[in-house]
């Protein structure tokens, strides 16, 4: 744990799950953590799994790749208007998987199919106390897919890992500006 940061609860984990509503439409669920501002109370991330369920199955047309659809999914300090990538400073977390499945032959022989999975750490390495701290009392999953048939929609299962802490007002107001002007 930070040094300055005083826990003042025990390893909490929450778990949710977002489903889409319509294919290739960005999806927003917003987690409330209950934080006091108050009392300065941030929430300490120590880990974030994401998995994703339920994806559509794919049927090979022809000799041609059908598609490649990709699914990705993040968890934000911030209300983003799009989807997110790693790279963006309010993600906590990020996953994507592609799929494709190709036909070989005519008429149609063999099928080749293909899955690639990525995702940021599930938890910190060894030497990392957390992997962030949100200062406002919410985060964000977001769920975003492309290239996707009609009606094939997805669903993500979130689970992130922390503790609420207690921070200095200095480090508590430069927190919460930082998730403001990262937005």
């Amino acid at each position: 744990m930070p040094s300055s940061l005083k826990s003042t609860s025990e390893p909490i984990a929450i778990s949710t799950r977002l489903t889409q509503t319509t294919s290739n439409q960005f999806t927003l669920k917003r987690i409330d953590l209950q934080l006091n501002p108050l009392d300065l109370e941030v929430f300490v991330v120590t880990g974030v799994k994401i998995d994703f369920l339920n994806l559509p199955g794919h049927e090979p047309l022809g000799v041609a790749l059908k598609s490649m659809p990709r699914y990705q999914a993040a968890v934000t300090k911030t209300q983003p208007a799009s989807m997110p990538t790693i790279g963006s400073s309010g993600t906590v977390g990020f996953a994507t998987i592609m799929s494709s499945a190709e036909t070989l032959g005519t008429p149609p022989g063999s099928v080749i199919s293909a899955v690639i999975e990525s995702s940021s750490t599930d938890t910190p390495a060894a030497d990392m106390d957390y992997l962030d701290i949100i200062a406002t009392s919410d985060f964000f999953v977001c769920l975003d897919s492309f290239l996707t048939g009609v009606g094939e929609l997805c669903d993500v299962a979130v689970r992130v890992h922390g503790y609420r802490a207690r921070a200095t007002a200095a480090q508590y107001a430069a927190l919460v500006q930082s998730e403001q002007l990262s937005q």
